[in-house]
């Protein structure tokens, strides 16, 4: 039997229904809309995650600066030597002037504590050597980023007997990141 072509049929039988298969043009630019709201998000979440990361780099180094300048200080001399630790009161790598006296172990950290802090650019100003550098070796290359902190030393008697028992605290400060402090306790034996 032939059938006949008729309105809402095709010339096959088939019938012709709008709320079959596909998407019409209002919802496709909707779905398209949606699509490019989400991928906006993601693309900005790159953005924020890379200043993070990069801010985290930064806090790390700082934090790696204060131990090494933390376990020299350590590393100074016992027993005779252990007033020396005090020599470092108060030294401020923004500060040439707070430097140790020359030719002891104390200035050397405090040059130490510049270069990690600075870089090369200030090595005529505080007296740093290549040779100085070269003793430091790739320790000291590692958290040489340049991200310009500053740090500080104080150091503090605690308890009733007067340097036997001191407290070195040691703060490195990056501009929009929290400082870093590590305090110790270092005594004479």
């Amino acid at each position: 039997m032939r059938q006949r072509f008729r309105a809402g049929r095709l010339a096959l039988g088939v019938s012709v229904s709008r709320g079959g298969g596909g998407f019409s043009l209002v919802e496709l630019l909707i779905g398209m809309t949606i699509l490019a709201v989400g991928l906006l998000g993601i693309a900005t979440m790159f953005s924020t995650g890379y200043t993070d990361i990069a801010a985290g780099g930064k806090t790390t180094a700082a934090i790696e600066a204060a131990r090494q300048i933390m376990e020299d200080i350590r590393l100074l001399p016992t027993q005779a030597a252990f007033t020396n630790v005090y020599n470092l009161n108060n030294v401020d790598t923004t500060n040439v002037g707070s430097l140790p006296a020359a030719g002891t172990a104390e200035r050397v950290i405090a040059q130490k504590f510049r270069y990690l802090m600075a870089g090369t650019a200030s090595q005529a100003t505080w007296g740093i050597t290549t040779a100085l550098v070269t003793l430091w070796g790739a320790s000291a290359n590692v958290t040489n980023t340049l991200f310009t902190g500053q740090g500080q030393i104080t150091v503090a008697d605690v308890g009733a007997i007067a340097q036997t028992l001191a407290r070195v605290t040691v703060t490195v400060t990056i501009t929009g990141r929290p400082a870093v402090v590590l305090t110790s306790l270092i005594s004479r034996l």
